[in-house]
């Protein structure tokens, strides 16, 4: 049973200029391949790859603000903070025990220790309906995130630091159109900086 309390403020401040805020407690269950009750047994490598039925959900409070600017025939420029404080972070788990009177090592899904992650985000969109003749239908839609993100693991008595897992410190996409009554066409670039693919295992230093 959870309870998820959340409020949304919002103020017009200008003709076009919104203010936002908004704070929430939110629950996102794990995916169900995690949830599995499922395990492959190596008696070769003595190694068992396994889901994990008792996974708790992702849990988080998380607040933003955002200032939204309106303008011209479908123009927007804005730009927000967020924080997402997230309980019960599942990472994978590699572990040795004892099966059948040998040691294996067992990796699965768990719920780690809680994770942090800030940042700021920019949308730029506009058509340029400004422009002469054909150039009337072109247009752009931009955004840009730059996160920072703080997770702490504790195994075996030693303390890791690290990024939040799958998580891009710089994200971007810029996408140009064409757009009018009969065509429409779409150009993206999509591009993300390096990230932490899984969780660091200690015994591989």
């Amino acid at each position: 049973t959870d309870a998820l309390p959340s409020a949304n403020l919002r103020y017009e401040a200008a003709k076009g200029l919104f203010l936002r805020a908004a704070a929430a407690r939110v629950v996102t269950r794990p995916g169900l391949t995690d949830l599995a009750a499922y395990r492959v047994v190596d008696d070769n490598s003595l190694t068992i790859s396994a889901k994990n039925p008792e996974l708790e959900p992702f849990r988080a409070n998380q607040l933003d603000f955002a200032a939204e600017w309106y303008f011209g025939r479908g123009g927007l420029l804005s730009t927000g903070y967020f924080y997402k404080n997230i309980e019960s972070f599942i990472v994978q788990e590699s572990r040795q025990i004892s099966y059948q009177g040998k040691t294996y090592t067992l990796t699965r899904p768990v719920n780690g220790n809680n994770a942090t992650i800030h940042g700021l985000e920019i949308n730029y969109q506009q058509p340029f309906s400004f422009l002469p003749g054909p150039l009337y239908h072109l247009g752009v839609v931009t955004n840009y995130t730059l996160t920072s993100s703080d997770f702490v693991d504790t195994v075996d008595g030693s303390t890791m630091r690290y990024e939040l897992p799958e998580n891009s410190r710089h994200s971007l996409n810029v996408i140009g159109y064409y757009e009018d009554t009969a065509f429409s066409i779409r150009l993206a670039y999509n591009y993300r900086s390096k990230f932490l693919r899984t969780k660091p295992n200690v015994q591989d230093g």
